[in-house]
């Protein structure tokens, strides 16, 4: 036989030499995978911020050797094909430009590492990683031989695979009034952001309705005080109310850089900030300060609850100093209190804290339901208002700056005039020099001065919005005006005098809107065709204050033939008929949408409902001619797409956006009077028609006139198009009225308060219907959106009509042609929960969808007793989740088979615990066409590597089937045959989930890691021993205690058994007892081994202390002279949360160490003290608690504490006596305090009880 062996051999070493007879040289990997990227968070100590560490896990793939010879000078060439023997992984920030760096080399055996656990990575950067392979050849020069690398296949090392990862960015949240400020790590210009946010706490930026796209050109770069680049974007949308919770996610948009794929941390990132109520102090008079108000919302919602609270009443607080309570100097009933929006209040000549108090009230099952919302403190300081700076002046547009008399100044070359230059597009921006009376003590004639140290900030924009937000975005902030700071353009009288300055802009702060909504603001050069808002605001510095003046406000209005107009010119809505009936019209608009204007129209009038006809556009409705609304951007580009290029440059188009500070009246007429006005008008003037009688109606305004004030705002379903509804009811059936509407804008400008209307108001004609009309209303688009996502099924959600019926279409793909009908049943049955309300959002649950798969749907309205169909929605984008449970665990409980001889000279038996998610299947499997179907994949080898290994896969269909040598005889149980006797076995298993849709080719699978190896030796003479030494990896306990390094470790090794016991028993304890270490022999005997320890370690599953909550049980850990017991629903805490927020919860970790001595500042004598903390660890850091939602309770045991002291103790026969003290060490302060304690004189224990975690200890004893 060893002949055989030996030729077989030289046979192959011939064979092999014959084939290769060189050095070769080195081939790239094939592949570096990114498998995951996560982070630690840490926590400072000092100042409790946390930051995040991130780590980025890598693998990789080999390629195959290569054959080619390296032909480098002196390489000795072999019979042997080298394989790589290290790696060398390297790394790149290219978000700060940095150097390619090695970071480690790692032998041969390795095929994935952890890149950040020991050098720091920064978050939010972007890192290419490179691995390449290694190895080495002899080298002979003149006789000397030395090792050098081998040359590679691809020469050039950057062509080698790389990859590229984003880790996790910190994100930085705050709040002033309805503005949100983000900050976060900037990546570099190759990657943008959207912003996700949603009111309350929500933990997945997918469940967050508002959402910013593309933010990057929108947001504020700047470097931090740690030399990190950053970006910074403030959130001013309408939705953002003020003193509410609302949850914030960034997520970035990148794919590839240069060709390198980009792997970013699906998971997400949420923080949470909660809004100000804005509130401030203002000089009023000598007499008075003003303290105002503004930006409050009429109704404000809580989290889990559908109605919302109502304004009740505001309160203003005062707090006087030294005193003791705050008191309550005003009380403000109903809505007029949050827009009454300021009181005056007596200047005091002490310094005085000022705050309101809103109640918002609703009524809930008969019970007035109640909640409050503060502003924060603000402080009147009399010395400071001295000298809070006036507010500035500001001429008249077109007017001077000027204080001499009889003064003749062309007004087009004076800087001291407000201008705007229509050739250079340039506005001249004028305003007054801060004049205070000199208090100086060397002054006593109170003369008047000219206040330098003072600078300002500069508003120019066409969002009046901008003005009214308290924000530091303007086009010149922190202007310094005094001599030596050689910034500011004076201007000054004859005399030389300043009397104000001056500053000339050609930008402008321009709004960028997206669906009627703010999403940030950019520079745009200064135009035509726009209403600007100018804000000027003066500032001072008070020690570690600012005071600012009242902002002065001007607006001016640039049109499109350049002619400027103040005040400016407002745009009027068009105006649409939306429902008649009988007794009420309502009447629709618009704030934001798009108007055109032709060259060839002599009235330049704007238009916002055209007519197109061949290839060109008319103004007034025509035969043939195609009727066009212009009301977004999409309409304006359809449009230009079917104008003739010849006829296209005479048209101007323009966007309006009126803003949320505009305001209505309305007048209603009937058309017979109208009719007879304008017959009577045309006795005198044949030409007279119903324009000319608008015109003659305009100017007349107020209830006098028949005027009405309109109540109106933006309904909270049609947020996106923000459109504005309005009723008009007791009108008479069947008759014709016509309603016109006038815009106006009120600007206040200090004590005065001035209306600006539009040129012209907005009509329309509608005529009531007849009583008994069925009305039969019009179908309209539907408005689409998705829901909860999971992986076979989605939600719908879409506002109810019970007149319409309702159509839906599906595709994979955004191909309308190609969609099918998702066919669905609408209940009938008023009692059954799904059954629609009118005007409420419908949920439809979509079924029988694959996992991780994107889908596209359209949906339509159609009459139910008519025969008109609305149009198809835009689609709208879904995609479902990764099959679930995600990730698919192992299973549970494995091991050698719990019946009669399970294991024998040809066979062993295992079992194992089915997945609850597949015992599950079995009915819900039932209801759906598309199956999730588990099974459960053995692997067993004679080696622990596995080679040459059997496999069996167990699923439904096989169970009670035998194939290779497995009998299947449950899904959980399988014998495995045709093994030698008494030779050791090794085996895992994985769990698998496939989900499929009747005999579709497509499945989605997912499968777990495998578990952890088991052995067990095959018996002799059918006997086996079951002695634990067999296993190389011993079948796991149900828990594990191990000893190291003066460390007692306990780890509940198989959760599911643990949990098992905790249901089956009824206890209301789950005890752990570390008192010491102890062993177990083979024939089961304990055995108390003395060992040291100084630490005591639990590891405790995160489904087990669920478990403990779900039973209100208490979890106890009992040491040598300490016990701790807290209840397991104390462990509801905040970092909890943080911790589901990051995903994967796996353990708490337990921890109760001996510290080193700690004396601290105080001359107490604290013995056997002890340090609790306890971990929370995530497959994506871990978070330390600080806090418990609760006490736990300590219990010392003072006879064994004393007993290891040598302390002086006064004891009583069995025990201590009650001189002991239990303490805290405090780490702020340095020193133990004591803490209240109990004596329990029958077992001599020391009790109390805490809620925060630390050290503690005995004094006393």
């Amino acid at each position: 036989m060893k002949k055989y062996i030996i030729i077989l051999l030289m046979l192959f070493t011939l064979i092999f030499t014959a084939s290769v007879s060189h050095a070769n040289k080195q081939s790239s990997i094939a592949k570096v995978n990114i498998d995951d990227i996560t982070y630690n968070e840490i926590i400072d100590s000092l100042t409790g911020e946390s930051t995040k560490r991130p780590i980025i896990k890598i693998s990789w793939e080999d390629s195959a050797d290569s054959f080619e010879t390296d032909t480098g000078e002196g390489v000795v060439q072999g019979n042997v094909v080298h394989p790589a023997t290290k790696y060398e992984i390297y790394l790149q920030n290219i978000s700060e430009l940095g150097d390619k760096t090695l970071l480690t080399v790692v032998d041969s055996f390795v095929k994935e590492y952890e890149i950040g656990t020991s050098a720091w990575l920064t978050p939010g950067n972007l890192y290419q990683i490179q691995v390449i392979p290694v190895h080495y050849h002899d080298r002979i020069i003149n006789g000397v031989t030395s090792q050098v690398k081998a040359e590679y296949v691809i020469n050039n090392i950057d062509s080698h695979p790389k990859v590229i990862a984003l880790t996790d960015y910190n994100i930085t949240l705050e709040a002033e009034g309805k503005e949100i400020t983000v900050v976060w790590e900037d990546a570099g210009t190759w990657v943008n952001y959207d912003i996700y946010y949603e009111k309350g706490d929500i933990s997945d930026y997918k469940n967050m309705s508002g959402k910013i796209e593309d933010i990057r050109d929108l947001s504020t770069k700047f470097i931090d005080t740690d030399k990190k680049v950053k970006l910074k974007y403030i959130i001013k949308t309408s939705d953002i109310k003020s003193g509410q919770l609302y949850s914030l996610s960034i997520r970035p948009k990148v794919s590839n850089i240069n060709g390198v794929t980009v792997y970013v941390n699906p998971r997400t990132n949420v923080e949470e900030v909660t809004t100000k109520v804005p509130f401030k102090i203002e000089a009023e008079s000598d007499k008075y300060i003003k303290l105002s108000w503004w930006g409050i919302d009429n109704t404000v919602g809580m989290s889990g609850e559908s109605t919302e609270y109502s304004v009740k009443r505001l309160q203003i607080m005062r707090k006087d100093t030294n005193a003791a309570s705050e008191q309550t100097i005003a009380t403000i009933q109903g809505q007029e209190s949050i827009d009454i929006g300021y009181y005056t209040d007596l200047r005091t000549e002490d310094k005085t804290n000022y705050r309101i108090k809103i109640t918002y009230s609703k009524m809930e099952n008969g019970m007035e339901k109640t909640i409050y919302m503060y502003s924060d403190w603000e402080m009147y300081d009399p010395g400071a208002f001295r000298i809070t700076p006036a507010k500035p002046e500001v001429p008249e547009l077109n007017g001077m700056l000027s204080k001499d008399n009889n003064v003749v100044i062309n007004t087009d070359n004076y800087n001291g005039a407000f201008t705007i230059n229509k050739t250079t597009n340039v506005v001249n921006i004028v305003w007054s020099v801060f004049e205070r009376l000199d208090y100086s003590a060397d002054d006593p004639a109170n003369t008047i001065i000219q206040d330098l140290d003072t600078y300002y900030d500069i508003w120019l924009t066409d969002d009046v919005n901008l003005l009214y937000t308290d924000n530091d975005l303007c086009i010149e902030a922190n202007l310094y005006v005094a001599a030596e700071e050689g910034k500011a353009n004076y201007v000054q009288n004859k005399s030389g005098t300043t009397i104000g300055f001056y500053e000339q802009y050609s930008q402008y702060l321009a709004a960028i809107r997206e669906n009627g909504l703010v999403t940030g603001y950019k520079m745009k050069d200064l135009e035509p065709n726009k209403i600007y808002y100018i804000k000027i605001v003066a500032k001072k510095k008070l020690l570690n204050e600012v005071l600012e003046s009242e902002a002065a406000m001007i607006s001016v209005y640039y049109d499109s033939d350049k002619t400027v107009y103040a005040p400016p010119v407002l745009s009027k809505p068009p105006l649409k008929i939306d429902e008649l009936k009988a007794d009420r019209v309502k009447l629709m608009w618009r704030l934001s949408w798009w108007e055109v204007v032709s060259s060839d129209d002599v009235e330049q009038d704007w238009y916002n409902q055209i007519w197109l006809i061949n290839n060109d556009i008319v103004f007034t409705e025509t035969v043939g001619a195609e009727k066009i609304y212009l009301n977004s951007q999409e309409d304006v580009t359809k449009l230009k797409s079917k104008i003739d290029l010849v006829n296209l440059p005479k048209y101007t188009f323009r966007q309006i956006n009126l803003g949320d500070n505009i305001q209505y009246e309305m007048k209603t007429l009937l058309y017979t009077d109208v009719e007879a006005a304008i017959l009577e008008a045309q006795q005198t003037n044949a030409n007279y028609s119903l324009e000319d009688y608008i015109k003659s109606i305009k100017d007349t305004t107020g209830e006098i006139n028949g005027w009405e004030q309109l109540i109106t705002k933006v309904e909270t379903a049609d947020k996106t198009n923000q459109t504005i509804y309005y009723t008009k009811d007791k009108l008479t059936n069947n008759t014709s009225y016509m309603f016109i509407i006038k815009t106006y804008r009120t600007i206040v400008n200090g004590d005065e308060i001035e209306r600006l209307y539009c040129l012209n108001p907005t009509t329309i004609i509608a005529t009531t219907l007849i009583d008994g009309t069925e009305i039969i209303p019009k179908p309209t688009v539907p408005k689409l959106y998705s829901g909860e996502t999971r992986d076979i099924e989605i939600e719908l959600k879409w506002e109810y009509n019970t007149k319409m019926e309702y159509e839906i279409k599906i595709n994979e793909k955004e191909d309308f042609n190609t969609t099918r009908d998702y066919e669905f049943e609408i209940p009938t049955n008023s009692s059954d929960p799904n059954f629609p309300n009118d005007g409420e959002n419908y949920v439809l649950t979509v079924i029988d969808l694959l996992p991780k798969t994107e889908y596209y749907f359209w949906i339509r309205s159609r009459q139910k007793n008519g025969s008109e169909s609305s149009a198809w929605s835009n689609p709208i984008l879904v995609k479902t989740t990764d099959i679930l449970p995600n990730p698919i665990n192992p299973p549970g409980g494995i091991g050698i088979a719990d019946i009669t001889d399970p294991i024998g000279e040809t066979y062993i038996t295992v079992e194992w615990t089915r997945l609850l998610e597949d015992i599950a299947s079995e009915e819900t499997n039932k209801k759906y066409k598309v199956k999730k179907l588990f099974s459960y994949i053995l692997i067993i080898s004679d080696n622990s590597k596995f080679l040459d290994a059997r496999q069996i896969e167990i699923k439904d269909d096989n169970v009670g089937s035998s194939e290779n040598g497995f009998e299947i005889i449950k899904k959980s149980l399988i014998k495995v045959n045709g093994l030698e006797s008494n030779r050791k076995y090794y085996f895992k298993i994985k769990s698998k989930v496939s989900a499929r849709k009747g005999d579709s080719a497509k499945v989605v699978t997912s499968e777990s890691n495998y578990s952890l190896v088991k052995a067990v030796k095959t018996s002799t003479n059918n006997e086996y021993d079951a002695n634990v030494g067999e296993f190389v990896t011993p079948l796991p306990d149900k828990t594990i205690t191990t000893y190291a390094n003066e460390t007692l470790t306990y780890t509940i090794a198989d959760g599911e058994r643990v949990i098992n016991d905790i249901l089956k028993q009824d206890e209301y304890r789950f005890t752990i007892d570390m008192k010491n270490y102890t062993t177990t022999s083979s024939s089961g005997k304990t055995t108390v081994v003395s060992k040291t320890i100084n630490k005591r370690v639990a590891n405790i599953p995160y489904e087990v202390i669920e478990t403990l909550k779900q039973q209100k049980m208490n979890f106890d850990i009992v040491m040598d002279d300490m016990k701790i017991s807290m209840p397991a629903e104390s462990l509801n805490t905040p970092i909890l949360t943080r911790a589901k927020q990051l995903g994967g919860l796996k353990n708490y970790v337990f921890t109760v160490s001996t510290p080193s001595t700690t004396s601290g500042t105080s001359d107490k004598v604290v013995s056997k003290s002890k340090e609790l903390s306890i971990m929370i660890q995530t497959k994506h850091g871990n978070i330390d608690e600080k806090y418990l939602n609760g006490y736990f309770v300590i219990s010392y045991d003072t006879v064994k504490a004393s007993a290891t002291t040598t302390a002086t103790t006064n004891t009583t026969k069995d025990n201590v006596s009650p001189n002991a003290k239990s303490y805290k060490f405090d780490i702020n302060k340095n020193q133990w305090i004591e803490v209240p304690e109990q004596y329990n004189s029958y077992n001599g224990t020391i009790i109390f009880k805490t809620s925060e975690l630390g050290r503690y200890g005995l004094g006393g004893i």
